[in-house]
């Protein structure tokens, strides 16, 4: 079997990324060229990753590259013309996200599609995780329960340097904010794993960035097997440290498990099931869950005595006890306004 000649459009960050995957299938792709309008970004690109032919013209990289498969990584502008005209010169698309403008645009891919027999096909890259894979599964197969309720946050941020890029931030250029560019892989994923919505309430608005597009969304989504979904994109949330400056430090946290995935922590799972768990929201509908054994841990972990102070941790109360100093492990509540003063045997000072 021939492998398939492979060629590029568009040499930004993103266009690193389809390089890595085609080098990965190296024994069915050969990557032959790579299109850009800027020919010293190009050549430099071509040169870095070992590609032959480097073009700035498109009429003249598909005719000379005759590619097999096009990848398209140029801003979403750009995205509904080339992948036609890769079509129609002989090509299946590969086109990143967001595909097209409008269904106008749409429709005159699909019908690109009809015409010359190729394929277009978008970077929705999360429904084809094993995780999905298997919520997918459990759905269809009518194992888990049906889905009641689920929750799909994009909660990204974005600094108004994000948006000095030319083409960010325009009507025009990108298309949109955060529901085309950001959240757009989620709610796929959401869509991938519930099917037909039938009702949608929106609103978008720019609440915050001086640019065009909206920088914040929120949706509710009702579906057709009688799931409610709720959906925000917002590119104004910063993380979590970034919030609070002054926390302490998280060194000495310990780490959350990794995610195992078994049918009790699916998100749309009956009440009955769900009774003694409490679940931690991961992504759209899969939850990470602390279980009612590591609850009942911790509390008899709290209720245990202060410990005597150890002549190893002089100076060191932060290792000799970590139990929170507004906690009451006394028979009887302390008065009002005041702290009872620990015995002289035990240490006085109590951190977390």
């Amino acid at each position: 079997m021939s492998k398939l000649r492979a060629a590029l459009i568009g040499t930004g960050n993103i266009a690193r990324s389809h390089v890595r995957g085609l080098k990965a299938h190296a024994d069915r792709t050969d990557l032959v060229a790579v299109l850009d309008v800027d020919l010293a970004r190009a050549t430099a690109f071509a040169a870095e990753h070992g590609i032959a032919g480097v073009y700035t013209d498109t009429a003249k990289f598909l005719t000379e590259a005759r590619p097999d498969l096009v990848h398209i990584c140029t801003p979403p502008n750009f995205h509904a013309d080339l992948a036609i005209a890769s079509m129609e010169a002989g090509a299946h698309v590969l086109c990143e996200k967001p595909l097209c403008a409008s269904l106008a645009e749409l429709d005159r891919i699909q019908a690109a599609e009809k015409r010359t027999g190729r394929f277009c096909a978008a970077v929705f890259q999360m429904r084809y995780g094993s995780s999905v894979q298997h919520v997918r599964a459990q759905i269809e197969a009518q194992s888990v329960g049906r889905p009641i309720v689920a929750v799909c946050n994009t909660l990204w941020f974005r600094s108004p340097a994000y948006y000095e890029v030319p083409w960010r931030g325009k009507w025009s250029n990108e298309l949109g904010g955060p529901t085309v560019g950001h959240g757009i892989h989620l709610m796929d994923q959401m869509l991938y794993l519930l099917g037909e919505w039938t009702t949608l309430r929106a609103i978008a608005r720019t609440a915050d960035r001086a640019i065009e597009v909206e920088d914040l969304s929120v949706a509710l989504v009702e579906f057709k097997n009688g799931c409610v979904a709720t959906v925000i994109n917002s590119v104004l949330s910063p993380p979590r440290r970034d919030v609070s400056p002054h926390r302490p430090p998280t060194s000495h946290r310990r780490t959350p498990p990794p995610l195992q995935l078994r049918q009790h922590e699916l998100a749309f799972h009956s009440r009955a099931r769900c009774r003694r768990r409490r679940p931690i929201r991961f992504g759209p509908l899969v939850h990470r869950t602390r279980t009612a054994d590591h609850q009942s841990r911790r509390r008899r972990r709290l209720r245990r005595p202060l410990r005597p102070a150890d002549h190893r941790f002089a100076g060191q109360p932060h290792r000799a006890n970590r139990r929170p100093a507004h906690r009451h492990h006394g028979r009887h509540p302390p008065a009002h306004g005041r702290r009872r003063s620990p015995p002289h045997d035990r240490v006085a000072h109590r951190h977390l």
